[in-house]
């Protein structure tokens, strides 16, 4: 089926940055102030960059004391349903890394542009990046005012989830497979607002654009038209993507359910909701979390649902090259595939994150982008289902494909929305 997609605008401008590491928080009685150190391609040096109170604020009652480094995504994310910006750290110690998201200013937005830009006058520098010994292993707080305030809680501070091996990953102890935030995929975040948050791009190269992924009119090229029905399930029709091309929104009155970061303890529980109701969802599998349960794949597909690639382990693939995007798909492919019986050609960049070199790459590979323009943030910690069922009730969900993930409050959840949905008329769609 011949559609066009409309290509996002995206920036022109590069930087050379590749990380910004926090390395303390400073207050007086006149500012507030970050201590960083910054690695560029032509070394490391550190500087200082005055902050709003607010972002102070967010930053001040996050985990970061103890062993450890903290960096600091160069990126910030506009959420156009809570109206605010996002941002995401990263904290690593040993092989763990947790990642906290919170919500900041314009201001600090405009200092972390100005740091990629190099334009922060740098107060010490060395030719060489430290290594990881001669890193600083602790943030120092140094505000007793918001020590107290971390005791007693911050009400605009919402949610924490966990995250991430290794770069960016999270070991997810008891069942031994990856899962990643908002999985993107999962675990550990602060936000300042209950719902309604895209997910942030995660800590890497500074040469990637970011775009909010915004509904689409019924009207335009950006909403796919679904297909006749199909056999895959009894509410579901099909939308097929053309090779090569992605998709953000649908037209009015189609909604998609889209589930992020499996195969989990929950897959089954998700797929037996679906068919007890007769809907039909999508699933972006991670390749290594599949690689440990590959009965779990087979049973959704078994049980006519879309199934999907979201990278092999969740990394942020508009970060790397090519020809290291084209082997992280294919294996995950690879893997996928003789589960399914079929090829797989649907993809979700981790964290929605993209460059030209990406989609280059799925192209090149003859597969679909299938990106988001609703998000409930089940994968924050405390978010519960009736929290889940009411973002359904406050956002329309017409022309929606929502990105959730499998979690046990998803999983209570899913039988309220699915009603929800159904009482606002509204046709269920899966991608091929």
């Amino acid at each position: 089926m011949g559609t066009e997609i409309a290509k996002p605008v995206m920036s022109t401008q590069t930087y050379t940055v590749c990380m910004i590491e926090l390395l303390a928080l400073k207050q007086d009685s006149t500012c507030y102030k970050l201590e960083l150190g910054v690695t560029r391609d032509e070394g490391y040096a550190r500087c200082e960059i005055e902050i709003d109170e607010y972002t102070y604020k967010q930053l001040a009652v996050l985990d970061l004391s103890g062993s450890g480094r903290v960096r600091l995504s160069p990126f910030t994310r506009w959420d156009p349903f809570q109206q605010k910006h996002y941002t995401s750290l990263v904290v690593t110690r040993g092989i763990i890394s947790q990642t906290f998201y919170f919500v900041c200013s314009v201001l600090y937005k405009e200092r972390l542009t100005e740091i990629k830009e190099n334009r922060t006058v740098m107060v010490a520098s060395v030719g060489q990046v430290p290594s990881l010994s001669e890193q600083p292993v602790a943030v120092r707080v140094r505000s007793q005012r918001w020590k107290a305030s971390k005791r007693h809680g911050l009400g605009m501070i919402g949610f924490v989830v966990i995250l991430m091996l290794a770069t960016w990953l999270a070991i997810d102890k008891e069942e031994g497979v990856l899962t990643a935030g908002p999985s993107n995929g999962s675990e550990q975040a602060v936000t300042g607002t209950g719902n309604g948050a895209p997910i942030p791009a995660e800590l890497a190269s500074l040469k990637v654009e970011f775009n909010p992924v915004l509904p689409a009119s019924a009207d335009s090229d950006d909403a796919i038209k679904p297909s006749a029905p199909s056999h895959i399930a009894e509410e579901a029709e099909v939308v097929v993507i053309e090779e090569g091309d992605k998709v953000t929104s649908l037209p009015e009155g189609y909604v998609a359910l889209t589930f992020d970061d499996g195969p989990s303890t929950y897959t089954r529980q998700i797929v037996d909701i679906l068919v007890e109701h007769g809907v039909g969802a999508t699933f972006f599998f991670i390749g290594e979390n599949a690689r440990h349960r590959q009965d779990m794949v087979t049973y959704a597909r078994e049980h006519n649902m879309s199934i999907g690639s979201h990278s092999w382990s969740h990394k942020n693939l508009a970060t790397v090259g090519s020809a290291e995007q084209k082997k992280d798909l294919s294996q995950t492919n690879e893997l996928l595939e003789p589960l399914v019986h079929m090829p797989v050609t649907l993809f979700r960049p981790p964290y929605g994150s993209l460059n030209k070199n990406l989609l280059d790459t799925t192209k090149s590979l003859r597969m679909k982008m299938v990106l988001w323009n609703r998000d409930p943030m089940d994968w924050t910690v405390g978010k519960k289902a009736e929290d889940l069922i009411q973002y359904f009730k406050d956002h329309d969900p017409s022309k929606g494909i929502y990105v959730m993930h499998e979690k046990a409050a998803t999983v209570e959840a899913l039988p309220g929305i699915i009603q929800y949905l159904k009482k606002q008329n509204l046709k269920f769609v899966i991608f091929q």
